[in-house]
């Protein structure tokens, strides 16, 4: 099962972040507020999480990073597992590697595999995957791509890499050797001489988990959208009239019928959009989170993910209080509820939730403001969504990547 994390700083989505991060008196200066309620779709309170012990997470895998001091992407350091509690923790990566995380897959004969890509000073880019059991690393492709701007998704039965490369995003099959561009980037010439404000360029790929479609990010300079792309008709299908008013994050369902998204161009608000087979237009499940008249908290979504085919995880921060919020929203009902409150409540701008699929799991992270300089992500929380409760693991700046049952 493929979890990415979704609230990336991308250079070119920058702006869009940040814009969120004003403090309380320019925030309250500078937009609108009122003592208008929220709708009654707003989740009401909860109580605060509460630290216990979990069952059951010593039969998880988890993902992680470890040493990633740059807020940019691609996020690139050491890549460890762990025990779902943190325990057993070993990092799989090479020591003195800076190396971005893509999946966890299976070879023909069964051995649990790890997917990673590194690049040099250069541009040199290199995807490799390791055997978690045995430690044996095996380079798969290499290729040049624009210096500390580069992307690439694995498909999940292992098969084909998308990656970005300096005029546009391509896709390679590995049983036949066949390479083919999926987009070409515009303006090709000032994408390689990083003159961004010229550059529109297709990046972030992610296989759905059948391996059928791509989600990317069509990126332009201070905003973004995701599109749904079948990358296997000729020409290649964008199934989504993506725009300015499409949000730029997502993760796919588990059914690969669905995304769940948030963060619209330079909107400093944004609600939970659904992206739903088959005209896969974006529905704003929240649209009261983006109008201040009626938003006096500023509370909006910063991140979210899938607990089954019918649950979304997300969640959200407040300005006023400034804390984070866990929250649950149904598909089928249409209905959500607050879980509960992240302990860190000195969050600010962004956030990371991974779920673990068919489960009431989900790790929490949020971003914060450190001395009113340094960006750091808080201690993952583990929390159970059916109850509140709450395991810390690991410690502060270790982001979650991935989780999956073994």
């Amino acid at each position: 099962m493929h979890r990415r994390l979704d609230w990336l700083f991308w250079p070119l989505l920058l702006a869009t972040t940040m814009v969120a991060c004003t403090n309380e008196d320019e925030q309250a200066t500078g937009s609108p507020t009122s003592t208008g309620t929220i709708s009654t779709a707003t989740p009401t309170a909860a109580p605060s999480a509460s630290a216990v012990t979990l069952p059951g997470l010593s039969d998880v895998t988890l993902v992680f990073l470890r040493g990633d001091t740059d807020p940019n992407y691609p996020m690139a350091g050491e890549v460890w597992v762990s025990d779902g509690d943190g325990s057993n923790a070993r990092q799989v990566t090479p020591t003195g590697i800076a190396a971005s995380y893509l999946r966890l897959g299976q070879s023909n004969s069964g051995a649990s595999l790890l997917y990673y890509i590194t690049q040099d000073a250069e541009g040199n880019t290199m995807i490799y995957n390791t055997d978690l059991d045995t430690g044996e690393r095996l380079l798969m492709l290499s290729y040049a791509d624009i210096p500390s701007y580069y992307f690439a998704d694995v498909s999940p039965d292992g098969r084909y890499v998308v990656h970005t490369q300096p005029l546009g995003l391509d896709i390679y099959d590995f049983v036949t050797g066949s390479n083919a561009t999926l987009f070409q980037s515009g303006s090709g010439t000032d994408c390689v001489a990083n003159v961004l404000a010229q550059c529109y360029r297709a990046i972030g790929p992610d296989w759905s988990p059948d391996g059928r479609l791509l989600k990317v990010v069509h990126s332009v300079y201070e905003g973004g959208w995701a599109e749904v792309v079948d990358p296997f008709q000729s020409p290649v299908s964008v199934l989504t009239a993506g725009d300015r008013a499409y949000p730029h994050n997502g993760s796919w369902s588990p059914d690969s019928d669905a995304l769940c998204a948030q963060g619209i161009g330079l909107a400093e608000l944004s609600g939970l959009y659904l992206l739903e087979s088959p005209d896969w237009e974006a529905r704003n499940l929240f649209p009261e989170f983006e109008d201040y008249t009626i938003n006096p908290d500023s509370r909006q979504v910063i991140a979210c993910d899938w607990l089954n085919p019918s649950e979304v995880a997300f969640m959200t921060m407040r300005e006023r209080p400034r804390e984070g919020e866990l929250h649950i929203f149904n598909r089928d009902t249409g209905q959500s509820r607050l879980v509960t409150t992240l302990p860190e409540g000195t969050g600010c701008c962004g956030g990371t939730i991974v779920a673990l699929p068919d489960t009431s799991y989900a790790v929490a992270q949020v971003l914060q403001l450190v001395g009113g300089q340094e960006f750091h992500l808080s201690q993952p929380a583990v929390v159970d969504v059916r109850t509140g409760a709450t395991q810390h693991i690991l410690q502060m700046d270790d982001i979650i990547l991935d989780i999956l049952p073994r």
